[in-house]
């Protein structure tokens, strides 16, 4: 059980790394994954348990962890909250007493900006893409989408358009669904190469946490 008087906790690691020890259900499911998912199963899964395991000061075997690929990662009630995001040469990892989520991307990630604007903001955000120069508008779209891919993952229930309907007020840092009547404060932190997101509902004593580095 949870005693400690962290709000919430972040964690990096780079994909270079050697890989931490899962538990058995955890090996099951990796072995019928895809090579790569497997790969990229296990090393998450691992890590979550080492940094979890630092904040909680157990075994790592012994965090009460249960996730299965594509579902939110969960951890016996009492134990708090976990979200986990991954690229292609790195993962984040946080943890709070309340409802997390969290993504990250490179910062220098090359994709079809253009064409995820137009199929996937709303029309606040594409009006405030198109008066955007060509050199801030690929920078615009990787910050909406880690805010709303962040958001997403907050969500207890996931309804796959709900993603594309967060929008974000960057003057007070929340970001917000109209349809679901929820309000989020969302804080984008710029690390080396990599750009994380992270939402959550702390809004006043929400600071942004410490990112441990491994």
């Amino acid at each position: 059980m949870f005693n400690n008087s962290e709000k919430y906790a972040l964690w990096f690691f780079k994909k270079d790394l050697e890989n931490q020890s899962i538990k058995q259900f955890e090996q099951n499911i990796s072995s019928e994954l895809s090579f790569n998912k497997s790969k990229e199963y296990s090393y998450s899964r691992g890590y979550a348990r080492l940094a979890l395991s630092n904040l909680f000061q157990v075994d790592p075997l012994d965090i009460p962890l249960y996730s299965f690929p594509g579902t939110q990662p969960i951890l016996k009630k009492g134990w708090g909250y976990l979200s986990i995001s991954h690229c292609k040469d790195a993962i984040v990892i946080a943890w709070s007493s309340k409802r997390i989520g969290v993504d990250i991307e490179r910062a220098d990630r090359e994709f079809s900006y253009k064409k995820i604007c137009e199929r996937f903001f709303t029309s606040k955000e594409k009006l405030f893409f198109s008066n955007l120069n060509l050199n801030k508008q690929r920078k615009f779209v990787l910050n909406h989408w880690i805010m709303k891919e962040a958001a997403f993952k907050w969500q207890k229930e996931q309804l796959p358009h709900d993603l594309f309907g967060w929008e974000w007020d960057k003057d007070s840092n929340v970001c917000f669904q109209e349809r679901l009547s929820q309000k989020l404060k969302f804080s984008l932190i710029n690390y080396d190469s990599w750009t994380i997101g992270i939402a959550t509902c702390f809004f006043e004593e929400f600071s942004l946490p410490v990112i441990c580095i491994n």
